[in-house]
């Protein structure tokens, strides 16, 4: 199949072992669910392995899945856009004046929640962070060296794409919503950084008790982070009652 270039930049991403993760999937699968669905490297694979013809991709983000709706129905749109504002960032190597694209273009996400900018955000982004505030403004820092992608780079990538794009379903939804059946599969892939007992913004009790009550197969990866250059392991205690559902 074809090889993988991430569409969206995310932390976390499983792109480097996504065909490992779906080699273990069932070979047919009625409709896929990737509750968590972020950069969708695992998506991409399930796909290109041709293991299903319908997938149900989510995530709480609103502009993560307005992103990848905007793929998915304007994409010559959404790049054209972006090409103007690469223009201005390739036209100085100069810290202070990416750092002024840079903030002005997030500044002016956060008032109007504009794709276009959003896009060139995750693009420039340290690491693809996409990151908020408390008050739910994207505050990531800037990448100075970053190229970006140029917008034909990023056109071809989404040629790669689209047989992602047709067959998935993109919606804002909380992963506990999910209703999937028996033939279905699910694959989990939830933020880890833990805070008091979350990871983000997930109860790690409350999703253990959502995996056991899927009526369907699925799978999850639960991982380490990296924090200035060292990982950072949380010890998890995974309930073995897990290991008894059939999965």
């Amino acid at each position: 199949g074809a090889s993988m270039k991430a569409l969206i930049p995310y932390t976390g991403s499983k792109r480097r072992v996504s065909k490992e993760i779906v080699e273990h999937f069932p070979d047919k699968i009625e409709t896929y669910y990737e509750p968590f669905v972020g950069g969708g490297s695992v998506l991409f694979q399930v796909v290109n392995q041709n293991k299903t013809y319908k997938c149900l991709a989510s995530d709480v983000d609103v502009n993560l899945i307005g992103l990848w709706n905007a793929f998915k129905k304007s994409p010559y749109h959404l790049v054209e856009g972006y090409s103007a504002l690469y223009q201005q960032w390739i036209r100085s190597d100069k810290k202070e004046d990416r750092w002024e694209v840079f903030s002005r273009v997030r500044d002016e996400f956060n008032r109007r929640r504009d794709l276009v900018k959003f896009l060139f955000l995750t693009r420039m982004s340290f690491n693809g962070l996409i990151r908020y505030s408390s008050r739910g403004s994207f505050n990531a820092a800037c990448d100075f060296k970053n190229k970006g992608g140029t917008p034909e780079g990023i056109l071809e990538i989404v040629k790669l794409w689209e047989p992602v794009l047709l067959r998935t379903e993109f919606t804002v939804k909380d992963y506990r919503t999910i209703r999937p059946s028996p033939g279905d599969y699910v694959y989990c892939d939830p933020p880890y950084v833990p805070r008091n007992k979350y990871y983000g913004n997930i109860k790690y009790i409350e999703f253990f008790e959502f995996l056991k009550g899927l009526p369907s197969s699925y799978s999850f990866s639960l991982g380490s982070t990296r924090v200035g250059g060292q990982s950072r392991y949380s010890k998890i205690e995974v309930p073995m009652s897990l290991y008894d559902h059939k999965h």
